[in-house]
């Protein structure tokens, strides 16, 4: 009997090549997000310490160059967060739609991979089938000429 050959193979590894590249795209756009959470986190501690200072500032005599200085500053910093913290959704969404297409890669690559053990099973059946057939015809071969064998001495 022929060996056990696989029609959808090629399929099987091309999924397999998309699958491991859309593991490492996920993982590539996983790493651009928690550099951008990283990013805003600096954002946000700098707007704080900038705050803190701001405050310390004031108690003391105003200088209005100063205060204005500070103002200015802080606002960039306000604007700096939100910028960040919208790009930061941006990269969220994308670490989502990376996740979901490695799902769905996963999930085509899987019901290959069952495909594939379904006929291998397959295989093996009729591989046991006709091996079982043979070991009949062969016992049966033996059985009819020790019975000729006997019969005929008799």
């Amino acid at each position: 009997m022929k060996p056990f050959k696989f029609n959808l193979e090629p399929v099987l590894d091309h999924k397999k090549r998309q699958h491991d590249k859309a593991q490492e795209t996920l993982a590539k756009a996983a790493q651009h997000y928690r550099q951008g959470a990283a990013e805003l986190q600096a954002l946000e501690r700098e707007k704080q310490i900038k705050r803190e200072d701001f405050k310390n500032e004031q108690k003391g005599a105003l200088d209005i160059s100063s205060l204005v200085q500070h103002l200015r500053y802080l606002t960039y910093l306000g604007r700096s967060v939100k910028i960040k913290a919208d790009d930061l959704v941006l990269r969220q969404e994308e670490v989502a739609r990376c996740k979901a297409a490695m799902i769905k890669i996963f999930r085509d690559k899987k019901a290959i991979e069952k495909l594939k053990e379904k006929r291998q099973q397959e295989y093996l059946s009729d591989v046991r089938t006709a091996e079982q057939k043979i070991i009949d015809e062969t016992a049966t071969g033996r059985y009819i000429r020790a019975h000729k064998h006997n019969h005929g001495k008799v």
